[in-house]
């Protein structure tokens, strides 16, 4: 599964530790990492950026299997 989000400034107003370090990258994506880490019941995705979108992937056959528990 994959879940893209715009990279623009209304993502570091959601994750506030990214914004007090100057709108870092790097935080951001550990910020989201984290984030749907805790949503995707431990399961952590890889996040990139690509081209101005924030690209979050799981490992589907992985979050299939932790569903069905």
């Amino acid at each position: 599964m994959t879940i893209l989000h715009k990279l623009e400034d209304f993502l570091f107003e959601l994750f506030p530790k990214a914004k007090m370090g100057g709108n870092d990258q790097n935080i951001l994506v550990q910020e989201l990492q984290s984030f749907y880490t805790n949503v995707g019941g431990g399961i952590n995705p890889k996040v990139t950026i690509e081209n101005g979108w924030i690209k979050v992937e799981f490992d589907t056959p992985n979050f299939a299997s932790q569903e069905s528990e």
